[in-house]
């Protein structure tokens, strides 16, 4: 059985970046289950606007998509420039996911929330720094698909799932504006289509943790590297088409 003297040595024997992203993720983590506590003492409602939601649902996703990373960047040649690009993500994705928090504990909306001059530059700067954290995660997607070095079963795991992630991100950037503009405009159709695309923002976001996931079990599983292959591209195939789905169903409801 795995033993946390275990965990520790595994953790040690890997490389500067990725023990910096899995540090990372343990920090969300914890915040996730902190902002869980205080929810259990306050209360509240769980949905809405205004909820200790925001900062529970933020950590805890933040945690899974930098670990996710983590396990990605075993792919991705290191050098110099990875570990850069490691430091945007970490810097963006923690301010990120730090002035969502700082909203819900000032009692206001963190998103498309524009009612004074702070909020407006808070949400205004979000945006730019989930802009600011997907280009590394672009630059990866592209780096492992390109390594003809790698075998092409990681080469589709890892790059298949970074790419998921990456129309995960462009759907949550398109969100932004889309329900700026509705909150502006006082449209409801429009608030309740960038609401209903937050689901197909969720499913391609995550797509990385069922590549990872599979990438552990087919091994153990099917013994021919091929039809490991065809399975990780039938997922990755699957997973697109219920994020398209999600958002045709999303926006028309």
């Amino acid at each position: 059985m795995p033993t946390l003297a275990t965990f520790a040595r595994a953790l040690r024997d890997l490389d500067r970046d990725r023990r910096t992203l899995l540090w990372v993720a343990l920090a969300y983590a914890v915040s996730g289950g902190l902002h869980a506590l205080v929810f259990l003492v306050d209360g509240g409602a769980w949905t809405g606007d205004v909820s200790w939601r925001k900062p529970i649902v933020f950590g805890f996703s933040g945690a899974v998509t930098t670990a996710s990373l983590a396990w990605a960047l075993g792919a991705v040649r290191a050098d110099p420039a990875r570990r850069r690009w490691v430091d945007v993500y970490v810097t963006a994705m923690t301010l990120e996911i730090a002035l969502i928090t700082v909203q819900r504990w000032r009692g206001v909306a963190s998103h498309f929330n524009t009612d004074t001059l702070f909020d407006a530059v808070v949400f205004q700067a979000m945006g730019g720094l989930i802009l600011t954290a997907s280009v590394p995660i672009v630059r990866w997607a592209v780096a492992v698909t390109r390594d003809r070095t790698l075998e092409l079963e990681r080469r589709v795991a890892v790059g298949g799932g970074l790419w998921l992630l990456v129309v995960g991100l462009a759907i949550g950037i398109v969100i932004a504006p889309l329900g700026s503009a509705a909150r502006a405009l006082a449209d409801a159709d429009l608030i309740a289509a960038a609401r209903g695309l937050v689901p197909a923002h969720a499913i391609a976001l995550h797509g990385i943790q069922l590549m990872a996931f599979l990438s552990f079990v087919l091994p153990r599983r099917i013994d021919r590297p091929a039809l490991r292959v065809l399975w990780l591209g039938r997922a990755i195939v699957a997973t697109l088409a219920l994020t398209i789905l999600a958002a045709a169903v999303g926006v028309m409801s």
